[in-house]
């Protein structure tokens, strides 16, 4: 497919969105900064009731409205180069990487923008208090602008509190919490907001120290660097702890960009910070040249291992152990990531107990060594050959399962039948399944998946087990591009009439057990009744179109006069 793509737009894309991020940041960290300042300014003149404070703060806010307008307008063009550089990026994580763009536009500017016009405006038309408030609030407006945008670039460097749903090949949030308070996101936000406060104030300085040389306005300059440069010296130092714990950050969740940085191809122990140097580029990962041309470098020595790691002594790994990786210390290489990255099985467990599976193949044969593992989740990576397709696992004690999830890349694309979703639990050798381990007798195995989806090209069915439930969540007519279920609850799937009673299939019947038919298109699922002793046993398969099948048996001590309708969908919009 790569073939089909114009690289040379990509790189124009890629150029454009640079050189507009680059103006745009000229001036954002300023505005960022200097409406503090101008708050502070404010705020003695409303406490003092001097005029000049007033003239003071007047003036600087002149010079905010001016990078306040050109950070609005280059902003503003770079939200729509998602859109229009990066169309396929944005749709498929939008779901996530958008809420943060919003909440951004609709409650952080607007409070900004609403805010700014009676600070520049209001002067003598609202009161001394209400300006005032106005000006606080444009200040905290401009840095929860800063707060929602560092959220979504932290998002994009290290993508937390999301899920990959293979149906719609997008990105879809599960956690917005871990979205806004991933530590990437914070370490960003913290160290940005205090480096332009730094910087707001050294230009605070800097603009009256030129007006005490040329002999103006000499009270209002020697007025704006006293509170300046304590504003500075407080924020010099949140700087550095910030930028301390931003380092730390990089080389945690993203020690491939702290390589780069570096220049650091072969990884060392007590690595050195390299303060100045001139990089060769012809370098490449692997090779044997100089990073760094002419051998030209001023390196601060163990500072890079302090950085990373807060001790000078400590291993920093560079690019090639990265991409190639290093045994002795224990880093995986690229293509070994991916091999194990083929597919990967999450199951989750009642409880903590410790057990231990083995993959099986689609013949029921094991596919990889036992794995040991722990409740009541765990996530692990199949280790074995590629023609191996996992069709389940094999458990070596009776655990109560949750769930178990199989996820695939590469070679594997997560649709029936290449791949079940929904893998079926052989339970241990010598081990009846009916065994119950629970205080509310549930069966312990084998397990019941949280869903089953089955696709065609006109139909996408899915089920879905709900407090141990299974019931109609979704049947979508792709030709229509209509979701066909109204009203999940009332698709009772059965109804089963016993005496006087009625039992709906997806209300009344617990799910015993869930598997797949032997063509490997669609899936069984088991329901019991515990009252009447009824057993219903559900097919759900899909072809040319969806086609189920219903047995009911009853498997109780008593005989039993009972009335099935099947199906039974209301609820359903046909």
């Amino acid at each position: 497919m790569i073939e089909n793509v114009d690289l040379s737009m990509v790189n124009w894309a890629r150029a454009q969105f640079a050189l507009t991020a680059m103006y745009h940041w000229i001036f954002v960290p300023l505005t960022l900064g200097l409406t503090w300042l101008c708050a502070f300014y404010e705020t003695i003149y409303v406490k003092t009731g001097n005029e000049e404070w007033k003239r003071l703060a007047k003036f600087w806010m002149k010079l905010f409205a001016i990078n306040f307008a050109i950070g609005v307008a280059t902003g503003i063009i770079l939200e729509f180069e998602f859109g229009t550089n990066w169309s396929n990026y944005s749709w498929m994580v939008g779901d996530i990487f958008g809420a943060p763009l919003a909440i951004e536009g609709i409650v952080a500017f607007f409070l900004e923008a609403t805010f700014f016009a009676v600070m520049f405006f209001g002067w003598d038309r609202v009161s001394k208090g209400f300006h005032l408030f106005s000006t606080w609030m444009v200040a905290l407006g401009a840095n929860l602008s800063a707060l929602w945008i560092l959220v979504a670039n932290g998002w994009m460097q290290y993508p937390v509190g999301q899920d990959f749903n293979p149906e719609t090949a997008r990105f879809e949030m599960q956690n917005i919490m871990e979205v806004i308070l991933s530590p990437v996101a914070v370490s960003k936000f913290t160290h940005a907001t205090s480096s332009s406060m730094l910087l707001a104030s050294l230009f605070v300085i800097s603009v009256a120290s030129w007006f005490l040389l040329k002999k103006r306005h000499v009270r209002m300059a020697t007025r704006s660097i006293v509170v300046a440069a304590v504003f500075g010296l407080l924020s010099s130092g949140l700087t550095a702890l910030t930028g301390d714990e931003h380092a730390y950050s990089n080389a945690r969740y993203q020690p491939m960009k702290l390589a780069a940085f570096e220049g650091l191809y072969d990884g060392e122990r007590g690595a050195d910070l390299v303060a100045f140097g001139i990089l060769n580029h012809a370098k490449q990962p692997g090779d044997n040249l100089d990073p760094f041309a002419f051998a030209v470098k001023v390196p601060i020595p163990g500072m890079l291992s302090l950085l990373a790691n807060r001790s000078s002594g400590t291993f920093v790994p560079g690019l090639n152990d990265l991409v190639y990786g290093n045994a002795a210390e224990n880093i995986m290489g690229a293509a070994q990531k991916i091999e194990l990255g083929r597919v990967a099985v999450v199951v989750e467990t009642a409880d903590e107990k410790p057990f231990a599976f083995s993959w099986l193949d689609a013949q029921g044969a094991p596919a990889g060594p036992p794995v040991q593992a722990k409740g009541p989740r765990l996530e692990t990576a199949l280790d074995a050959p590629l023609d191996s397709v996992p069709a389940g696992i094999e458990m070596d004690k009776l655990v109560a399962v949750r769930s178990v999830t199989l996820r695939a890349s590469k070679g594997y694309h997560p649709v029936p039948p290449k791949i079940d979703m929904c893998p079926r639990i052989a339970p241990p050798k010598g081990k009846a399944v009916e065994n119950r381990l629970t205080e509310k007798s549930e069966p312990a195995l084998p397990a019941t998946p949280r869903e089953i989806t089955l696709a065609n090209d006109n139909l996408r069915c899915r089920f879905e087990v709900r407090d141990g439930r299974l019931r109609l969540a979704s049947l979508y007519n792709e030709i229509a591009a209509a979701e066909m279920v109204r009203r999940p609850d009332d698709c009772a799937l059965f109804v089963v009439e016993a005496g006087d009673k009625r039992y709906a299939g997806s209300r009344d019947f617990k799910v015993r057990s869930m598997g797949r038919l032997p063509q490997g298109h669609g899936s069984t699922a088991t329901l019991g009744h515990e009252e009447t002793g009824l057993a219903a046993e559900l097919t759900v398969r899909i072809d040319d179109a969806l086609r189920m099948g219903l047995a009911v048996t009853n498997r109780g001590d008593k005989p039993l006069d009972f009335k099935v309708a099947f199906p039974h969908l209301a609820g359903l919009a046909v």
